[in-house]
């Protein structure tokens, strides 16, 4: 499991997500599960959403370099791994990976 691909978004979440939030109030999820001959890798938070920050101009490099480790990790050992941006408004921000076990 490349390590570095969670590292930037549970950053996010805790920088861009819950910061901001009362103390007790902002939570962040990690879960990791199999299926088939995958793990199911998400990473939540309940902060304002991912949305919020496009508004701003905001330019994610989490986004863009996880997008280029991806693409090395495929490079060199032809599996491909998903990426998923699911996020609303004021409900917080849920990044999901789908990589082949083997």
């Amino acid at each position: 499991m490349p390590s570095m691909l969670l590292q930037p978004f549970i950053e996010n979440a805790v920088e861009h997500g819950i910061k901001n939030m009362d103390f007790g109030k902002g939570v962040i999820f990690v879960e990791i599960n199999e299926k088939d001959d995958y793990l199911l890798i998400s990473v939540e938070d309940n902060g304002a959403g991912f949305q919020n920050e496009i508004k701003e101009n905001h330019k994610s490099y989490a986004i863009k370099i996880t997008h280029e480790r991806i693409e090395n990790i495929y490079l060199l050992t032809k599996k491909k791994i998903k990426f998923e941006i699911q996020t609303e408004v004021e409900k917080g921000t849920k990044i999901i990976f789908e990589i082949p076990k083997s």
